[in-house]
């Protein structure tokens, strides 16, 4: 197990986890704009004002669709950091068949 074989997967690792963190926390951040939008939008309803639920249903569309991209990138990252952990493993067994 050479020593730049474990340094690349330590970056690659950590790359991974911080955008799969500032991903996370765009997403929380983006589900608490969606409910502040659809609760503005039931109050437009309940109280018949047409001329905003318009612009309301754009803005909810628009948030849903950006907090799905998120997502999305989200599971990407993670399932880089499993990888990354497996490859990290299978250096680590790699290195103690070497050894024995």
């Amino acid at each position: 197990m050479s020593s730049a074989n474990v340094m690349q997967l330590a970056k690659r690792l950590d790359h991974s986890e911080i955008y799969f963190k500032k991903a996370c926390l765009q997403t929380v951040m983006l589900d608490e704009k969606l409910s502040s939008a659809s609760r503005r939008y039931r109050m437009t309803h309940a109280y018949v004002r047409r001329s905003f639920r318009y612009s309301l249903r754009l803005r909810l569309a628009a948030i849903e669709g950006l907090r799905n991209v998120y997502y999305e990138y989200a599971m990407i990252k993670a399932h880089e950091m499993q990888q990354v952990r497996r490859d990290s493993e299978e250096e680590e067994e790699e290195g103690h068949v070497m050894v024995q």
